[in-house]
């Protein structure tokens, strides 16, 4: 548990590290060199997404998860300029786990978006929210159901099932 730890307060400390400019950055070489502007909505979304889940978890040090907290405060304001789908996605499983009800119009609002995806691009025969699938696909789903779970909304259920159920008809053998 102690090395388990340790890892949480370093990986916090490199998010806080990698936040500047109410972004967070995508990139640091060795001697701690950001190089770039801004990182992607990508890694502003999972920053988001693991901070939330670290002040989720009551057995964790209450230390390291006021430090997640004030740094998830400062980050939320960020995921308004999200707009990407998997962005949207781990930013909703962040806000889910970390405070629903005081961000409840933006994490319905990344649902949307995601809903939105899924509308655009599910037919009779394809229940996916792109033309294909690619990488970190089981995020997007899981999104719909942890918004499910704080919203209640059938809708997101619903895609959320049916859309994990085609993820592992298309990617898994028996």
């Amino acid at each position: 548990d102690m090395q388990y730890r340790e890892r949480c307060y370093r990986a916090l400390s490199f998010l806080q590290y990698a936040f500047q400019n109410g972004w967070f950055s995508n990139f640091m070489t060795y001697d701690r060199d950001v190089g770039e502007n801004e990182g992607s909505q990508e890694c502003v979304g999972r920053g988001i997404w693991g901070l939330g889940f670290i002040t989720a978890r009551e057995k964790r040090p209450e230390g390291l998860r006021s430090a997640a907290d004030a740094l998830l405060r400062a980050a939320v304001p960020s995921a308004e300029r999200i707009t990407f789908l998997r962005s949207c996605a781990y930013t909703s499983m962040g806000l889910a786990l970390w405070d629903p009800e005081g961000h409840k119009a933006m994490l319905t609002e990344h649902l949307a978006r995601i809903a939105a995806h899924y509308h655009e691009n599910a037919t009779p025969e394809w229940f996916w929210y792109e033309n294909e699938i690619t990488y970190c696909n089981s995020t997007v789903p899981h999104a719909l159901l942890a918004g499910y779970q704080v919203i209640g909304d059938e809708q997101l259920l619903r895609i959320g099932l049916k859309s994990f159920d085609f993820l592992l008809d298309n990617t898994t053998r028996d």
